[in-house]
């Protein structure tokens, strides 16, 4: 079949098109400039406020009153690897999983059976131990109540890694870890962290705290600790150990608890990633 095109149709739609694209842009600078506009209001009758300093209470449950940092190292006792390893070795059959079902509904028994196995008689506990305290540990009570009688906070577990001989400004970070871990999760990374690189100005200084109630740090004695208050105390080890301003990385459960300190503390913390 033969095409047969209107003299000028061409020409014509281009221009109505070009005409159309100008009139969107407008309407959209158009938006914009309102949006900005009642943007700036809302700031003008309702002025940005500083975050409110919420309380400090007390989560501890000992009388004693005590800041020291103390020097920390993991000890795995004959006494406690007999007794796990009894535990193990009693323990009742595990229900077999499904077919084909994987993880769907739970470990797999005999996924699981493999790693139980391992404890028991495959686990070398002393070389762990010694990778472990490879690196520096320490321990501090933090925010304890301070009146007739002093109510303990928090014993807070912590690995603190400082750059042996800095050539460049030292920036402290503080590293937060989720749910399930503990701040060993970081281990593998801290190395990384702490060497020198020619494109940075800077070296960190490391502190990798186990949130309230996981591994060797003490859990609340008290309900009502939230994430939020976590964060208080997160914000109070580092000014225990002397650290005004840092920044932070964290993740899962722990990207809230940083989410906290930058909030709250705006003053103290870098962005939490």
């Amino acid at each position: 079949m033969e095409k047969f095109t209107v003299p000028g149709e061409t020409q014509l739609v281009t221009r109505r098109a070009g005409i159309l694209e100008s009139e969107v842009h407008q309407n959209e600078t158009a938006f914009q400039t309102a949006l900005s506009a009642a943007v700036g209001l809302v700031d003008l009758a309702f002025p940005a406020q500083p975050p409110p300093r919420l309380p400090e209470p007390w989560w501890g449950n000992h009388a004693k009153h005590d800041t020291s940092v103390r020097r920390f190292t993991v000890h795995f006792s004959d006494e406690m690897i007999t007794d796990l390893r009894h535990r193990i070795h009693n323990r009742r059959n595990l229900t077999h999983a499904l077919h084909n079902a994987g993880n769907t509904y739970g470990s797999h028994a005999g996924y699981l059976a493999h790693f139980l196995d391992h404890w028991a008689d495959g686990y070398d506990f002393a070389a762990r131990e010694d990778w472990l305290n490879s690196f520096p540990q320490s321990i501090t009570n933090i925010q304890e109540l301070i009146s007739t009688t002093c109510i303990s906070g928090l014993d807070i577990h912590f690995i603190h890694v400082r750059p042996p001989n800095p050539r460049k400004k030292v920036v402290p970070i503080l590293l937060l870890h989720g749910f399930p871990v503990t701040a060993f999760e970081y281990v593998h990374v801290i190395q990384n962290l702490m060497e020198e690189r020619d494109d940075c100005d800077f070296v960190f200084e490391i502190v990798v705290p186990n949130l309230p109630g996981y591994g060797y740090s003490e859990a609340t004695s008290k309900p009502g600790l939230a994430l939020y208050q976590m964060g208080i105390i997160m914000k109070n080890l580092m000014l225990r150990l002397g650290k005004q301003q840092f920044y932070i990385h964290a993740g899962d459960v722990g990207h809230v608890v940083g989410d906290a300190i930058a909030t709250l503390f705006p003053e103290s913390s870098g962005i939490p990633y």
